[in-house]
């Protein structure tokens, strides 16, 4: 995700209306736009149905470093997550 306009942005509002916590990862050479926003605030595309705001609650370190290798991968990366990528490049 890197903005509000996006599906990403449209799905996450949609698990936010039925109370679902939101973890964002995002693409890392557009998260400082994404931090940007969440400074600034998303104005109305972060309304809820109920009026409140959507809350993302992280985004976590391991969505932040550019990878380009699996061992690379910091030690938030599940094993799972290591088995899904294997035999892919980063």
């Amino acid at each position: 995700m890197a903005d509000s306009s996006g599906y990403g942005w449209a799905i996450a509002k949609q698990l936010a209306n039925a109370g679902a916590t939101i973890i964002v990862g995002t693409w890392p050479p557009v998260l400082t736009l994404f931090e940007r926003g969440l400074k600034k605030g998303f104005g109305e595309d972060s309304k809820l149905n109920d009026g409140s705001d959507m809350k993302i609650a992280k985004v976590p370190a391991c969505m932040r470093p550019r990878l380009s290798r699996m061992r690379e991968l910091p030690a938030c990366g599940s094993t799972a997550l290591a088995r899904t990528l294997a035999g892919h490049p980063l």
